[in-house]
């Protein structure tokens, strides 16, 4: 199991410069006594040229991203896998019409088209999934659209419809490795000539040698450069400009604690921002452990890592685990709905076992938590401009939000009364105590 975990970002009068940051969360990790074994600063462009200034002294190239014109698909695909086996991250095809082909060597295929498409059609002429068997079967619902995920005896296919009329499809071979590379061949040699996007990480680089990549005529449109920071970050690479490129660093903790590893991600968009990753690591992790950090260290948000995260990169377990947290939402759904009948009644203190999360909230928005499980509750009250909203979070995998819990508007949203929303949040609360007492009779649908 794997949960994600956004921090605060080194206190209010936290500096904006990205090397200050880097500073002050290695200052931060070891004043936990947390040891790294790992720790890399990386750096994104668009093409070699923005990093000219760096290739000199590091040249560790960590991977390449570009286009070629268009060619024979499964020739190119052949002579990549004959003579680059080991470089090749990903490959990419467009269809048409926003539709999308994606290989990643090893790990998984992802399609992404119209229902209607050539594409779904190739699909179910070369694969013939209708004769796949299925030894488990996962169900919930996203936005009012059905999604599954299905268990094969050599692998599982997570099917998920993001908007009218496409399916999505990541498949996994888990089970027989090989059988991946065998469907995407199979798939390849109807695609004809097409463009491809390739990834590949150059594992014969470095500064005693220029990088290498595939001998095709490939435009790049990205580049990762890696820095190995364990000794340090050198005073003339903190002077040099990052207006070219987009900076980043990783630092890997191998024993958080109470069987938890954890991978520290400090990233630059526009405003630095810090998250981890926590993942068992040999013996039995305790979730209560997890817990308990949140209420030690500057967490905003705990819960089981993204589904996109574990559709692309988990195991079945953890999509089975997603897929039971939204069938607790829907349990949730109804036995929350039409809380606001009792809303306008105020209430001087919040239910046992909830507290305010000091570290989320903010004058107009309040988050509250239980103290022993993964649910919180966000309530912001209106301004004039945007009604008021509340919406429940489960373990950060599953929200129900106010349309769902208050479909026939009990809860008068314009209230500008902070006593008025405490009222409503405390009657949701007494709903959310009354669900869990019940929630572990049910169990998701297999």
């Amino acid at each position: 199991m794997r949960y994600f975990a956004k921090l605060s970002v080194h206190g209010p009068k936290a500096p904006t410069d990205f090397w200050s940051h880097w500073d002050a969360t290695e200052t931060w990790l070891h004043a936990l006594g947390k040891r790294f074994v790992r720790e890399h600063v990386f750096l994104y462009g668009r093409n070699l040229n923005a990093f000219s200034p760096w290739m000199r002294e590091v040249g560790a190239i960590d991977h390449l991203q570009g286009w070629t014109p268009p060619v024979p698909v499964a020739e190119s695909i052949a002579y990549l896998d004959t003579f680059y086996p080991a470089i090749l991250d990903q490959v990419r095809i467009p269809g048409g019409n926003g539709s999308w082909l994606e290989y990643y060597p090893g790990r998984m295929i992802r399609i992404a088209a119209p229902q209607a498409g050539w594409l779904w059609h190739a699909v179910v002429q070369e694969w013939g999934p209708e004769a796949w068997s299925v030894d488990e079967r996962r169900r919930w619902t996203v936005s009012g659209r059905p999604e599954q995920a299905l268990r094969h005896p050599w692998g599982f296919v997570v099917e998920r419809f993001p908007r009218t009329g496409w399916r999505e499809w990541v498949v996994h071979a888990d089970r027989q490795p090989e059988y991946l590379a065998e469907l995407w061949h199979r798939l390849a040699a109807r695609l004809g000539r097409r463009r491809l996007n390739l990834g590949w990480r150059d594992l014969g680089h470095g500064r005693y040698g220029p990088p290498r990549w595939p001998e095709l005529p490939v435009a790049m449109d990205e580049v990762l450069l890696r820095i190995d920071a364990r000794a340090g970050i050198p005073a003339r690479y903190r002077e040099r400009g990052l207006t070219n490129v987009r900076p980043a660093a990783t630092w890997s903790v191998p024993d958080w604690g109470s069987g938890w590893a954890a991978t520290v991600r400090l990233t630059k968009p526009g405003v630095p921002r810090l998250e981890a990753i926590f993942e068992a690591a040999g013996a039995p992790a305790q979730e209560e452990f997890l817990r308990a950090q949140t209420r030690q260290l500057p967490i905003l948000e705990l819960g089981p890592a993204p589904f996109w995260e574990a559709f692309e990169h988990g195991s079945w377990t953890e999509i089975a685990n997603w897929a039971g947290w939204q069938h607790r939402a829907q349990s949730l759904r109804r036995s929350c709905r039409y809380f606001g009948v009792a809303g306008s009644r105020t209430r001087s203190r919040l239910p046992a076992d909830w507290t305010y999360s000091r570290l989320e909230s903010r004058p107009g928005h309040w988050v509250i938590r239980h103290r022993s499980r993964l649910i919180s509750v966000a309530c912001s009250w209106p301004t004039g401009i945007h009604p008021g909203y509340v919406s429940v979070n489960l373990a950060g995998a599953a929200s129900v939000g106010l349309e769902d819990l208050d479909p026939e508007g009990l809860v008068d949203r314009w209230n500008g009364a902070w006593r008025y929303w405490h009222g409503v949040v405390a009657e949701l609360l007494e709903r959310v105590d009354r669900w869990m007492d019940d929630e572990p009779k049910a169990h998701p649908p297999s």
